[in-house]
């Protein structure tokens, strides 16, 4: 039989070593090894702490942060792919259609475009290319390049339309359009492009734009042939005399002439023009058209050979007869 331990009677204490507690060199109890099929029981964790309505903020705030910046990345990656390929694989050349005009051939244009069949459409500006030609091809007005995907790049020209012939000094004339762009050396005047008077040339270059250093007289020759073709009345200009600042003239229809005083308010003095061609003058009418004042017409009749002086050379200085309507003031 087993021995009891004896217990101590109330108010006595155990001697050292007796009952349960262990001596302090006593061996300490290895726990038995797990067996392979025995579950582990996991420890359980301290349930989290809720957060704060600050701290959600600031994590959905992060989290919006990071998917945005990754759908940038993702974005700009796929873009530099699609770029790539187009460059290197789509809208690659296959036609150039070029459309020529008067004085330049399409083969003349297309030698001097710097794109051939097989580039990409993408790798170069057209603005660039229409600026090259316009500098090379000094009749040109106006070029237009454009592309037709997928292969095909078109360009368009267009010839500038002469306007006005400027004397050389040397003789002969030089073609000008409305803008003032020198078009090219003639030995006389075209039919349909109006003669000047007034303004010299020592020399011209094609392509050039007329300045005041060629005459002082280049700004209002310009404003006036600008205005003139905006109203579409410059194909029927026959002279233009700018020779005195305060009496620019010109012929219209060869049946009228144009007085305009000083080169100001020059809309509505053309438009008052059109106004009485349509309105006040029948197809036969010769008249002298004064319109230094636009609200303030006067017309008296003239003749053809009036008309004609009237392209002569003018004194560049305001003659004292001459009133403020351009006419003749009457002795009082």
């Amino acid at each position: 039989m087993s021995k009891k331990r004896a217990r101590p009677a109330r108010g006595q204490s155990l001697p050292p070593g007796a009952g349960g507690a262990p001596r302090e060199n006593a061996p300490v109890q290895q726990q038995p090894p797990l067996q392979a099929n025995q579950p582990v029981k996991k420890r359980r964790k301290p349930p989290a702490q809720p957060l704060s309505r600050s701290e959600r903020q600031r994590r959905q705030v992060r989290r919006s942060f990071r998917r945005k910046w990754t759908r940038r990345i993702l974005f700009f990656l796929l873009t530099c792919g699609l770029a790539f390929l187009a460059v290197t694989v789509f809208f690659q050349i296959r036609s150039v259609q070029i459309t020529g005009t008067a004085h330049y051939s399409a083969e003349e244009l297309a030698k001097s475009l710097g794109v051939e069949e097989g580039d990409n459409l993408f790798t170069f500006r057209a603005s660039s290319l229409e600026r090259a030609l316009l500098a090379q091809y000094p009749y040109l007005s106006e070029v237009s390049v454009t592309r037709q995907l997928p292969d095909t790049l078109i360009v368009t020209a267009t010839d500038a339309v002469p306007a006005v012939a400027l004397s050389l000094q040397s003789g002969g004339y030089y073609l000008m359009d409305a803008h003032g762009k020198l078009l090219e050396q003639v030995a006389a005047i075209p039919e349909g492009v109006a003669s000047v008077t007034g303004v010299s040339l020592r020399a011209g270059q094609p392509g050039q734009q007329l300045t005041v250093e060629d005459t002082d007289r280049a700004g209002i020759l310009i404003d006036l042939t600008e205005e003139l073709t905006r109203q579409g009345m410059m194909g029927d200009v026959d002279f233009i005399n700018v020779s005195a600042l305060y009496d620019v003239r010109f012929s219209y229809q060869e049946r009228l002439d144009v007085r305009l005083g000083e080169a100001v308010q020059l809309t509505d003095k053309l438009r008052m023009l059109g106004r009485i061609v349509q309105d006040e003058l029948s197809p036969s009418d010769m008249n002298t058209v004064y319109l230094s004042d636009p609200a303030t017409v006067y017309c008296p009749p003239t003749t053809q050979e009036q008309i004609q002086q009237s392209a002569q050379p003018l004194e560049d200085s305001i003659p004292p007869d001459i009133g403020v309507d351009g006419g003749t003031s009457s002795p009082s």
